[in-house]
């Protein structure tokens, strides 16, 4: 289909392209004159043309039927400046009502009741000003319960009372704070630490049969797996030296304990020989030894002593003195 424009009215223009170019928002646009009337007035011919930097379009009819500039028009020349409101149903009435040939010294919104009357009027007054403080945005995850009584949150590990232990908590935190709450209520509070991997725990969430752990130090901690065999000591040496903190070291050798009271010392010992064998000298790389009963199977991996190839490109320990 061919239009010849030439041929069309500007009102019959307006409907083509109107009807046309969808979808379109319509804006109302509201400008301040000179003496502060507060000018409005809706455009069809409006939308966005950019992003960076945002910019909008808006068409503008230069003269109103009185021959004068318009007033939208007179008052973003003078000013600057404009402001471009997206209207929904519930005032699309009184939108349409701005939409008048009004003096320059009355204001459209006031014609039409909009509701920048009643927000003058009841709302801005009823206004409290802003708290002295900013609000804390938190940020919150749904754990569970470690069974060493930890919460582990973004790398930070922090305790909560014992019996909560393989139960659901909701953690929220904030750029200083970790709070635990359960079913909605808040059950403990700690500062949130800086140090990637930290555990923080709380005296008074542990068993007490725990909490006497606790004060073991490291070499009783070693005497303690010496009584199962040199293996287990060396699985426990590698937990107090390797690990970067100590309350990680510490979970681990408390799950070594509890192993011993589940499996026998030998079965105990033959799987930290076989964790060491493979590198991974960990409490769960133990507890799955034991679990799948490798322990009691020969592993390729260990090391066997085997003499020394009689050649002469090997020169043997004699040959350093």
């Amino acid at each position: 289909m061919h239009i010849d424009f030439s041929t069309l009215t500007p009102y019959q223009r307006y409907k083509l392209m109107a009807s046309l170019i969808v979808p379109r928002p319509i804006a109302l646009v509201t400008t301040l004159s000179d003496t502060g009337v507060v000018n409005a007035a809706p455009f069809s011919m409006f939308n966005m043309v950019g992003e960076d930097p945002p910019l909008v379009m808006l068409s503008v009819n230069h003269h109103n039927s009185q021959g004068r500039l318009k007033d939208t028009a007179a008052n973003i020349l003078s000013r600057r400046e404009f402001v471009v409101h997206l209207c929904d149903e519930a005032v699309a009435e009184a939108m349409h009502r701005c939409a008048t040939e009004a003096p320059a010294d009355v204001s459209e919104l006031d014609l039409t009741g909009c509701r920048r009357s009643a927000c003058d009027e009841l709302e801005a007054p009823a206004l409290q000003p802003l708290p002295a403080t900013r609000y804390v945005i938190g940020r919150c995850k749904g754990v569970k319960v470690n069974i060493d009584y930890h919460v582990e949150f973004e790398g930070d590990y922090n305790s909560v009372p014992h019996r909560l232990v393989g139960t659901r908590l909701d953690v929220r935190a904030t750029d200083t704070l970790v709070v635990c709450f359960a079913a909605n209520q808040r059950v403990v509070c700690h500062p949130l630490s800086l140090r990637r991997g930290a555990h923080t725990t709380l005296g008074e969430h542990m068993l007490a049969s725990h909490r006497a752990h606790l004060e073991w130090t490291p070499s009783k901690r070693i005497v303690w797996a010496q009584g199962i065999g040199v293996s287990a000591a060396a699985v426990v040496s590698w937990q107090i030296e390797k690990r970067p903190h100590p309350e990680q070291g510490y979970r681990a050798c408390l799950g070594l304990m509890r192993l011993a009271r589940e499996y026998t010392s030998q079965r105990q010992e033959d799987a930290c020989t076989r964790a060491l064998a493979i590198r991974a000298p960990t409490y769960r790389s133990v507890d799955n030894i034991l679990k799948n009963g490798l322990d009691s199977q020969p592993s390729h991996l260990l090391v066997t002593s085997s003499p020394l190839l009689d050649h002469e490109n090997v020169r043997g320990t004699d040959y350093y003195h």
